[in-house]
């Protein structure tokens, strides 16, 4: 009997062993689950006065048939996902907040498949999973707001792991999914920028990126949506808010309040002054450096962070982005653990005192703003000492 029952326990350890990873995923799956549920109740003003309005008019005009009425400044996809779960009878605050997480599910894979790919190890990349399934920033964006940056920030990561497979066409349509998704996915740009102009990508596939957003609005437009109000919606969107900045820990932030006189001023000249940094960090990411694949994590969070920290008008979750990618610049450079931390506690600290706290008491916005600009300095200072600079007579004197 005690034979019998060692020959079980063996097969049971030889059983875990081969499949351990995906054990371990779907616990980790379950517990994050878990997390995420104990705030499925909270009701968020984005839903009660966006989000359960806007599916309450897709539910009593007919679901799907309804895609083609015009409803706020979101872009049609997520209009297409809240039509679609008009038809499962349970409460639009549970499935919304469903959808979300599911993005989530897959925001976490996606790390984690990035993470193996450049260690070379398995075990790494459950823990990369791991830590976006208990992120605070990521489960209060989903479970608690009601939010979909999940969403978008899923479909930026896999396009950067379809770049480390060599599959060019299919990342700039992944990336191109999540510009048509979220507005924000335009962080990453710049980065795109790049691998075009280092032949990364073929030379025709930025037309990708508007084909597939007008693709996207075919089907609510053959519904009756007009056609130039959707092609619009980002337009609309950078008006929306007022202010210099949402509660984002940026560049302008660190200056306290601005007269609304000068508001219009401030806000051309930052867009500009973000411009220029842009221009200036790609040229020397395409002139001055030489390519290695480890720069497509590196130079993904750089724009990630440094774009919309210089940007106005930006909103507490819009590093949300950068968050995820800090997060596997650290498995790339696990010395500079700093990065990641600096970056998601910004993030957090804003998003937790946007959605429970009255008033701070511990942290000013412009001392958060000040840890965020240290921040950037501190990964721009890592990436220069990284970079395998061409040999040219003013960097050989530097």
């Amino acid at each position: 009997m005690e034979e019998k029952i060692k020959v079980i326990q063996q097969k049971c350890m030889q059983f875990f062993k081969q499949y351990e990873y995906a054990f371990l995923l779907l616990i980790l799956t379950i517990l994050g689950v878990m997390i995420r549920l104990c705030f499925f109740n909270a009701q968020s003003g984005d839903y009660v006065y966006f989000l359960s309005p806007w599916f309450t008019a897709l539910k009593e005009n007919g679901g799907i048939k309804a895609i083609g009425m015009s409803l706020g400044d979101y872009t049609v996809p997520y209009i297409y996902i809240l039509a679609l779960l008009t038809y499962i009878p349970i409460s639009s605050l549970y499935t919304i907040k469903a959808v979300s997480c599911l993005f989530d599910i897959s925001l976490a894979f996606s790390v984690c498949c990035v993470v193996a790919h450049y260690t070379k190890r398995k075990d790494l990349g459950v823990l990369g999973y791991a830590v976006v399934m208990i992120l605070p920033n990521v489960f209060l964006n989903s479970s608690s707001w009601g939010q979909c940056d999940g969403l978008f920030t899923s479909f930026c990561v896999w396009s950067v792991y379809a770049l480390c497979k060599e599959k060019k066409i299919l990342s700039v349509v992944l990336y191109a999914i999540a510009f048509s998704c979220k507005l924000q996915a335009i962080f990453l740009l710049p980065f795109f920028g790049v691998l075009w102009f280092k032949s990364k990508v073929q030379w025709w596939a930025p037309v990708l990126v508007p084909l597939v957003y007008v693709l996207f609005c075919v089907p609510a437009w053959i519904a009756g949506r007009d056609l130039g109000e959707m092609l619009c919606i980002y337009l609309r969107q950078t008006n929306t808010y007022g202010g210099l900045t949402l509660n984002a820990p940026t560049f302008v932030a660190l200056f306290g309040e601005v007269e609304e006189y000068h508001q219009l001023f401030v806000t051309n000249g930052l867009i500009f002054l973000a411009l220029a940094i842009v221009v200036i960090l790609l040229y020397i990411c395409v002139r001055k450096v030489e390519w290695k694949e480890s720069y497509l994590v590196d130079f993904a969070f750089l724009f990630a962070l440094v774009v919309p920290f210089f940007l106005p008008r930006m909103h507490e979750r819009y590093f949300y982005l950068a968050d995820i990618f800090a997060l596997v610049y650290v498995f790339l450079h696990p010395k500079r653990w700093y990065t990641f931390l600096l970056t998601a506690f910004c993030s957090f600290y804003v998003v937790a005192e946007y959605i429970y706290v009255v008033e701070s008491i511990y942290l000013s916005l412009e001392l958060v703003a000040l840890i965020q600009l240290a921040n950037v300095c501190l990964l721009c200072r890592d990436l220069w000492k990284d970079s395998n600079f061409k040999k040219e007579p003013l960097l050989e004197k530097l």
